[in-house]
């Protein structure tokens, strides 16, 4: 016997939306035994670069996940630019460890999920790039980067610092970088979806569907970014006839 709930998500910080979605549990009955055999939850949120994620997650009987993350940029010229990561769970020397793999075979393992959450980056061949540090204290986040080359050998470091303010109905975000530029990013919520303001560039998102629509700050459409259920997902701009599709 099985049973299916479905239901929506919002995940709310200081009264402002910053996460929204669905969720589907499935309930597998064998005599006695009632366990859950799959939840999967697709949410959508802006990050913290004003970049919009779609994130589909599957837990199995096991409790092990399987991941995908869509990350929707709009260029200031007026380019959507999406990426695609899975992510996969695996056991290593008796602990769940996650591994994120990229469309251009660079894949990332996360070797400490919590404060301080750690990732380390390799390229296609398998050699360590980058390794990313952060560290957390309120709502101060303190990013460590440190470069490889190909030998392994520690080639540069960078830090940027990023603050959090929550005023009303907006996230104010700063970034403030070691070379001493800062970059802001405001996202405002608003009764369609959000207003994003990246360092001066302003657009607005709308959360459809099964897709996001992308407009310019007075509100006409520049793209439509919509994900179909055969695992691809199709990018329209405004006024355009047909559409790319591009396998995840």
């Amino acid at each position: 016997h099985r049973l299916v709930q479905e239901g929506t998500l919002e995940v709310f910080a200081d009264g402002i939306l910053l996460q929204q979605g669905e969720i589907r549990v499935t309930w597998v009955r064998e005599g006695d035994c009632v366990a859950v055999s799959e939840i999967v939850k697709e949410m959508y949120r802006p990050d913290r670069t004003g970049t919009i994620e779609r994130i589909v997650i599957v837990v199995d009987s096991d409790g092990l996940q399987s991941k995908t993350k869509c990350r929707i940029r709009l260029t200031r010229d007026g380019e959507v630019i999406v990426h695609a990561f899975t992510y996969e769970e695996f056991i290593e020397d008796g602990v769940v460890t996650i591994k994120i793999i990229r469309e251009d075979g660079w894949y990332s393992i996360v070797r400490n999920p919590r404060d301080p959450r750690v990732i380390e980056h390799y390229d296609p061949d398998g050699c360590l790039a980058a390794r990313v540090t952060e560290t957390r204290d309120g709502r101060v986040l303190d990013v460590v980067k440190e470069f490889y080359d190909g030998c392994g050998n520690l080639i540069a470091v960078r830090h940027v610092t990023i603050h959090y303010r929550f005023l009303g109905d907006q996230v104010v975000i700063t970034r403030i970088f070691d070379d001493g530029q800062t970059h802001t990013t405001t996202i405002t919520e608003d009764t369609e979806g959000y207003v994003i303001n990246r360092n001066g560039y302003i657009y607005r998102v709308r959360f459809v569907e099964n897709g996001v629509e992308l407009c310019d700050d007075q509100g006409d459409l520049i793209a439509i970014v919509t994900f179909n259920s055969d695992g691809t997902y199709t990018v329209t701009k405004a006024g355009e006839v047909g559409a790319a599709h591009v396998v995840l």
